[in-house]
C-alpha cells in the first residue's frame, strides 16, 4: 500500500503539498489549520468502521455528556470568510452573479519557486495569490505581475528584492513582526535605483531590471497607500520613452502596456496634463484594459470584460469634460456609469478591479445618493482586499466633496492626492 506525501488537507484537496514544517505554503496561503506531515491518526465514532462491528458504539455513561466538538471541516476561518455580504452585493435581477474567489487563478507553487530557499518562496507566493490578481480585470494564466514578473524575480537580485519587500509589507498586516525587515528591505531597494540613476552608463538605468522595480515598487505603494506613486509613475515613462532593448519582446510589451495603461489611470491624480497629453492619442483605455486582459478568454469573462472596460471608459470621457463650463451630459454619463457598474458587483469577479472607476464616479457625484452608492462600493472592496489606497481615497473623497461651489474636483484633486487610487 502506498504512502501519501504532505500534509492531509493538501491530500484531501487532491493537490500537490510544497511539504514546508511545520506549515505547508499552500495551506499557509488558504488560512488553513495544515497538519504537517507527521503520521496521520483517525479516531471512528464507533468501535470499527467496516466488519461485523461497523456501526456499532461504545457504551457511554449517561454521566459524561457526549463531546460537542465540531469535527466538520479543519479549515481555519479566515477573514473572507468572515465577511458579511453587503446589500449591494445580494442578488439582484440583471446581475452577473460569480463569487469574488472565482477570479482567483489556480496556480499553485510556481515552478520556477521550487528550487530556491523557503523565505523567498514564501513572499513570492505571496505576491502571487494576494497581489497579482488585484492588477488586472480578470485572474488568469496570462496574468503577467506572476507568469513574467515572478520567474524574472528569481534571477534578477533587485527585482526580487522589490518583491519580496511589498509582499512583506503587506503581509505585515497579519504577521507584524515581518515589518521592519520589509520596510528596511524596500528602503535599499530606492537607494540602489536611485545610485543607478546617477550613473554616467545608461543602461544601468534604462533596462528591464529598472522598469520591472519601479513598477513593482508602484503596485507596493497601491496596497500600502503610499504617496511616491508619483515619482514612480514618471520614472517608469522616463524608461519606456527612453527604449529599452531586451530579448524577450513579451517583457518589454508587458511594461510597456501597463506603464501606459496606469499613466491613463493617474491623470487625474497628477498634475502634469501637458506631459500625458503627448501619450498615444489612438490608444484608448478600453483598449489598453482589454489588450492587458490577453487573447482567450470565455462568453462570461467576455461580458464582465466588455462592462469593466466601457465603465473606465466613460470614466475617462468624464475626466476630459469635468472642466468644461457647461456639462450638459453630466447626470446622464453618470447615471449611464450607474447602471453599468450594477452589473457587476464589487463581491464578485471582476467588480475589484473598478476601484478607479468606483472613485471618478463618486467624485463627479453631486448627490447624496450617488455620492452613498459609489463610496458603498469602495468600502466593500476594501473590506475585501484591506488595499490603503482606497482608504486614501475615501478620505480624499470627502473632501471633494466639500469644495467651494463652482470649483471643478479636477482642479483641486492634485493638490488633495495622498494616493493613487485604482
Amino acid at each position: 500500500m502506498g504512502t501519501r506525501k504532505g500534509c492531509y488537507q493538501c491530500n484531501k484537496r487532491r493537490i500537490v503539498c510544497d511539504m514546508g514544517e511545520p506549515r505547508c505554503l499552500k495551506c499557509t496561503n488558504k488560512g488553513l489549520e495544515c497538519s504537517g506531515n507527521g503520521l496521520r491518526y483517525r479516531f471512528n465514532d464507533g468501535i470499527a468502521s467496516r466488519g461485523k462491528l461497523r456501526g456499532l458504539s461504545n457504551p457511554i455513561d449517561q454521566a459524561c455528556p457526549p463531546s460537542t466538538t465540531n469535527r466538520s471541516s479543519p479549515r481555519k476561518q479566515s477573514r473572507k470568510d468572515t465577511i458579511i455580504a453587503p446589500k449591494s452585493c445580494r442578488a439582484s435581477k440583471g446581475v452577473i452573479h460569480r463569487s469574488i474567489s472565482d477570479n482567483k487563478y489556480e496556480v499553485g507553487v510556481l515552478p520556477c519557486l521550487e528550487s530556491i530557499d523557503s523565505n523567498t518562496r514564501l513572499l513570492l507566493d505571496y505576491f502571487s495569490i494576494n497581489m497579482a490578481p488585484g492588477m488586472v480585470v480578470l485572474d488568469s494564466k496570462n496574468n503577467g505581475y506572476r507568469n513574467l514578473i515572478l520567474p524574472f524575480a528569481v534571477q534578477d537580485k533587485l527585482v526580487r528584492q522589490a518583491v519580496m519587500s511589498i509582499a512583506g509589507l503587506q503581509f505585515a498586516r497579519t504577521c507584524p513582526e515581518m515589518h521592519p525587515a520589509a520596510e528596511l528591505s524596500r528602503a535599499q531597494v530606492i537607494k540602489q535605483l536611485m545610485q543607478s540613476s546617477i550613473s554616467s552608463a545608461p543602461e544601468q538605468v534604462f533596462n528591464i531590471s529598472s522598469w520591472m522595480t519601479v513598477l513593482v515598487l508602484l503596485i507596493g505603494e497601491l496596497a500600502l497607500g503610499g504617496d511616491h506613486y508619483s515619482y514612480l509613475l514618471r520614472m517608469m515613462r522616463s524608461i519606456k520613452d527612453h527604449g529599452v532593448v531586451d530579448p524577450n519582446p513579451e517583457l518589454v510589451r508587458f511594461l510597456t502596456l501597463e506603464t501606459n495603461m496606469i499613466s491613463y489611470l493617474a491623470r487625474p491624480f497628477v498634475d502634469d496634463s501637458s506631459d500625458v497629453e503627448n501619450m498615444e492619442s489612438e490608444r484608448s483605455l478600453r483598449s489598453l484594459l482589454m489588450e492587458s486582459q490577453g487573447p482567450k478568454y470565455n462568453n462570461a469573462d467576455r461580458e464582465i470584460l466588455n462592462i469593466v472596460t466601457e465603465a473606465a471608459q466613460v470614466c475617462y470621457e468624464i475626466c476630459k469634460d469635468c472642466n468644461l463650463p457647461q456639462r450638459r451630459e453630466r447626470n446622464s454619463n453618470l447615471q449611464h456609469l450607474k447602471r453599468l457598474v450594477s452589473r457587476v458587483l464589487p463581491c464578485t469577479a471582476g467588480g475589484n478591479s473598478m476601484v478607479w472607476v468606483y472613485f471618478i464616479g463618486a467624485a463627479d457625484s453631486e448627490s447624496f445618493e450617488d455620492q452613498s452608492f459609489f463610496i458603498g462600493c469602495l468600502i466593500d472592496i476594501y473590506n475585501y482586499t484591506g488595499w490603503e489606497n482606497i482608504a486614501r481615497g475615501i478620505s480624499m473623497l470627502e473632501q471633494i466633496w466639500q469644495r467651494p461651489p463652482g470649483r471643478s474636483w479636477r482642479y483641486i484633486l492634485p493638490q488633495l492626492s495622498t494616493a493613487f487610487v485604482m
